[in-house]
């Protein structure tokens, strides 16, 4: 069974995109991620409760995005797009 959620077909070939960018790997984030222990998990958690702003990165990237000339490859969304996968990954 193919649920709608995790699968699309695209028939439309002008739907496909003609290039794609690689992913972010903003800072070698698994580099700084050696070491850490349960202490630091937990300020982790406390600081993400407190400062917890993906929506706002995510929908400030739409806004440049739409707004802004060169769209996504703007210096705006590619910043906001490194901010957004850090907050993602972390």
């Amino acid at each position: 069974m193919i649920f709608a959620d995790i699968f699309f077909a695209i028939f439309d070939d002008s739907l496909i995109p003609s290039s794609s960018v690689a992913p972010n790997n903003p800072d070698n984030m698994i580099e700084k991620m050696a070491g850490i222990d349960s202490h630091d998990v937990t300020d982790w958690y406390s600081s993400y409760l407190l400062n917890d702003n993906l929506g706002l990165i995510g929908n400030a990237h739409l806004i440049h995005a739409d707004y802004q000339t060169l769209g996504v490859k703007s210096e705006q969304c590619l910043k906001l797009a490194d901010l957004y996968s850090v907050a993602v990954d972390l």
